[in-house]
């Protein structure tokens, strides 16, 4: 695709497309929903537990089925259509979520219920984060379009973390919990409405490949290890999503014990975190004609380890709003140059098996993140797991800088392989 506009850095030039201007309009709803719900649901879980350890097991339940599925989520994927996956998953989500509405307006719910549906919302996601993820592939033609496209998906993700969070915090004042979870039951629909009108050859959506899925796993992690740029890319990964994006568990206990606030506090506090993020996946935007790019990467993915430090140090809401603005501004950019780097340096035969790799990096990590911040939250308090997080996530990138320098440099010189 080629027109004028392109020329001026237009951030928003891979909508041209149809199939994925549907897509990302439907996600762009949906992710609001989901931020609604993500904010009611810890905040349900702690003012129904009043104890951080055990919101961060409530949030750790809906990543474990990514963590325990991933890897064959993406041999899966690389062998159906994957349009019709993402309508399995949607309409998935959609019952879990009316299903906490009704639990809720019942009043049966409890701390046992809140985990068994977050971890039945879980199994659902272990498919559709990697389904989405190599789904983009399949939305735009012109393949030098894709890092555009990828950041507009992290953009439209972003903006809901804004918006999302700050309607949650006054619908849950105003209504209750349950009608962020009833809001979220509504916003699947916009989704399902969008893939019906979606149309993708089935040629570009069909992958058989005549092995059984434990073969195919076991290619895909070799064809990762063997090349640098998507093994190293990984690691960064998942360093960084291990210890960096534990908010949804010490944003609640930081605004409730640290700065005596509320339900809209802890809106606010997620609302600052997604104007960054916001801001940087709009940066990524402008900029991905470019590519993407390994020494930003490495750079800022250093940086959100000092930011999830200094949110910390903190003693009020407009300090807390700068480092949370900074944090998500650098957390994005690893996330968006992570994607990018491996859409871009991936066969599309190996694509739903990486991508996978990357949403267990992502996503089914956050249990282990999770429950190393609730921890140290519930232990000492929400300020030391700040610094704790902060610094695992520097040591850690130290460590592997140590140990493989002829990599780390290689990879920083290298623009493409």
């Amino acid at each position: 695709m080629e027109n004028s506009i392109k020329k001026y850095n237009n951030p928003f030039y891979s909508l041209g497309y149809p199939n994925f201007r549907l897509y990302w309009v439907g996600m762009c709803i949906s992710n609001i929903g989901t931020w609604m719900q993500n904010i009611a649901l810890p905040w349900l879980a702690l003012t129904t537990t009043n104890n951080p350890f055990l919101v961060s097991l409530v949030s750790a339940s809906q990543f474990i089925p990514t963590l325990l599925l991933s890897l064959f989520s993406g041999a899966i994927l690389d062998r159906v259509n994957k349009k019709r996956v993402l309508i399995i998953t949607q309409v998935g989500f959609l019952l879990v979520s009316l299903s906490f509405v009704i639990m809720i307006y019942l009043d049966w719910l409890n701390f046992g219920l809140m985990i068994v549906l977050s971890f039945i919302y879980g199994i659902f996601n272990a498919f559709d984060s990697p389904c989405r993820q190599s789904f983009i592939y399949e939305l735009v033609e012109q393949k030098e379009d894709l890092p555009n496209a990828v950041a507009l998906n992290s953009m439209a993700f972003n903006a809901a973390r804004v918006i999302g969070p700050s309607i949650a915090g006054i619908i849950m004042t105003k209504f209750g919990a349950s009608s962020c979870f009833l809001i979220n039951s509504i916003s699947f629909l916009f989704v399902l409405v969008s893939l019906f009108f979606i149309k993708t050859h089935p040629e570009q959506v069909e992958n058989p490949i005549g092995k059984n899925i434990i073969e195919n796993i076991k290619d895909g992690l070799i064809y990762i290890k063997n090349s640098s740029v998507l093994s190293l890319s990984l690691i960064i990964l998942l360093i960084v999503a291990t210890f960096i994006p534990n908010f949804n568990v010490l944003n609640s206990a930081f605004a409730k014990y640290v700065l005596n606030g509320n339900e809209t506090t802890f809106g606010y506090l997620m609302s600052f975190m997604g104007i960054g993020a916001f801001f940087g996946a709009l940066l990524f935007a402008t900029a991905s004609r470019r590519g993407p790019s390994r020494k930003i990467l490495y750079t800022v993915s250093i940086l959100c380890g000092i930011f999830t430090f200094l949110c910390g140090t903190v003693n009020n809401l407009f300090t807390a709003g700068i480092f949370h603005i900074l944090n998500g501004f650098c957390y994005i950019l690893t996330l968006s140059n992570v994607n990018s780097t491996l859409q871009i340096n991936t066969e599309n035969r190996y694509r739903g098996r990486v991508m996978s790799i990357y949403s267990l990096f992502l996503n089914g990590t956050t249990p282990l993140g999770n429950l190393y911040a609730g921890f140290f939250a519930e232990r000492f308090n929400p300020r030391v797991a700040f610094y704790s997080c902060g610094l695992a996530g520097l040591i850690f990138i130290g460590i592997i800088t140590l140990l493989r320098p002829n990599s780390i440099k290689e990879y920083l010189q290298i623009k493409k392989e």
